[in-house]
């Protein structure tokens, strides 16, 4: 009988291992509590904190609509259902556009309130010096490439 490792909580370094052995990391979009304890069980590496959960939790028509409060609730949520996946979290529209101020300032109250661990944001060359400032703060970003939700209602969609 195969014995099963106890889970170890994932790291960005564990993840980089995987990724240079070419293991398979597994990322899930989770917006409530109950999903961050199935996601735990799963074995799920990333838990994304996404803000299409406004759409699906609160009913908005739009990702552009959902407010940083929302994203908020959603990432404590996750943070207490949650031992062992990355916590990430996509930041929502307009909170990390206006400055490189206001960008530290929202990862950094993602980081203290929700104990988030990466941020995801969905900007383009603009944003570039805010989310520099972001990863100055010592806060992990990953980039969003190509046509993002935020983006669709600008392109008719």
């Amino acid at each position: 009988m195969t014995e099963n490792k106890p889970r170890k909580k994932v790291t960005l370094n564990q993840l980089r291992r995987k990724m240079r052995e070419g293991e398979q990391i597994v990322q899930m979009a989770i917006y409530d509590y109950r999903s961050a304890v199935i996601a735990d069980r799963l074995g799920i590496d990333i838990l994304c904190v996404s803000d299409t959960g406004g759409m699906i939790l609160f009913g908005h028509k739009s990702t552009v609509t959902v407010t940083f409060d929302e994203v908020m609730m959603m990432a404590k949520a996750i943070d207490r259902g949650s031992q062992y996946g990355l916590r990430m979290v996509d930041m929502p529209y307009w909170s990390f556009h206006v400055s490189p101020e206001q960008a530290v300032e929202n990862a950094g109250r993602f980081v203290h309130e929700a104990n988030a661990e990466v941020m995801k944001c969905e900007g383009n060359q603009n944003h570039a010096k805010n989310l520099e400032a972001i990863v100055k703060a010592g806060i992990p970003v990953q980039g969003h490439i190509g046509i993002t939700p935020m983006r669709m209602p600008q392109l008719g969609g």
